[in-house]
């Protein structure tokens, strides 16, 4: 019995100096913390205030730019690039800032983290279930918010950099968009001009396809099949030009050659002139049996 009761009490002794040395751990963390919120609220007012002020001037000489642009009728191109200026200056302040408040609340965050820590080791010393454990229990319960609080201030400043990320990545790919269809544009028109002929339908096919062709650059097999499948495509029209082109030639080469054989018939000539007519005879049967 009496070992029992030393062992007993070993334990309890234990027990409390296990909670004793937690509950000292968290006091000394959030005296800490105390000390850093103090730091993080110096000048945190201001500091928020200049950059909304900064974030609503670029909103505004945006809008001011964009709409003196809109009336001179600037190209889609300036638009595009007047848009993608913005999106960066406007991603550049919000990471600059962003950055340095998330410096600031891991400090915060840190230290909630030793303070749940500390707190948790507390609520698992006493095991009695009596008033100290349930006190515990509900300190812990209060610094788990804040610690979910701090995280989540971090998780917001994160998200709005990846917004200010994406709409700088939009802008880039708008005016990406413009510029190739200027050169779309721009190649168009020289087709336009080209004499007709084979070269300009055949280069009228490539544009085609390849602007079909820009919708499929992944790798998986159905992209590759269907690549594959435009490419012959492509191919196959561009030989059915070239064929056709070169009938037409064919056929008009038979057409002249046989002017010219009517021409010297509707005179008398010498003996080799009559040679030349049997030759050219021959040379346009020859012909048309290719064609």
């Amino acid at each position: 019995a009496v070992a029992a009761l030393g062992v007993g009490v070993y334990a309890l002794v234990k027990s409390f100096t296990a909670a004793g040395k937690a509950q000292n751990d968290y006091k000394k963390a959030s005296k800490e913390l105390e000390n850093i919120q103090r730091e993080n609220a110096v000048g945190q007012a201001t500091r928020a205030h200049q950059q909304q002020e900064l974030l609503r001037k670029q909103s505004d000489a945006q809008e001011e730019e964009l709409r003196k642009a809109e009336a001179r009728n600037a190209s889609e191109i300036e638009m595009s690039e007047l848009s993608l200026k913005h999106a960066k200056e406007k991603h550049d302040a919000v990471v600059k800032y962003n950055d340095d408040e998330m410096k600031r609340n891991q400090k915060e965050i840190d230290k909630l983290a030793e303070m749940v820590d500390a707190k948790q080791r507390e609520v698992a010393a006493y095991r009695d279930g009596g008033k100290k454990q349930k006190k515990a229990m509900e300190e812990l319960a209060e610094v788990e918010q804040q610690y979910a609080e701090a995280l989540q201030k971090t998780a917001d400043l994160e998200t709005e950099k990846q917004d200010a990320w994406e709409a700088q990545q939009q802008a880039a790919d708008a005016l990406m968009k413009a510029r190739q269809q200027m050169r779309l544009e721009a190649e168009q028109a020289g087709i336009d001009l080209m004499r007709d002929g084979a070269a300009k339908e055949i280069a009228q096919i490539k544009v085609n396809y390849r602007e079909q062709l820009k919708v499929l650059q992944g790798n998986s097999e159905e992209e590759i099949a269907l690549r594959k499948k435009l490419i012959a495509k492509q191919n196959k029209e561009i030989a059915e030009v070239r064929k056709k082109y070169a009938l037409q030639a064919q056929e008009t080469a038979i057409l002249e050659q046989k002017n010219l054989l009517a021409s010297m018939s509707q005179y008398s000539g010498t003996e080799d002139d009559y040679a030349n007519q049997i030759a050219l005879t021959k040379k346009i049967a020859e012909a048309e049996a290719q064609a």
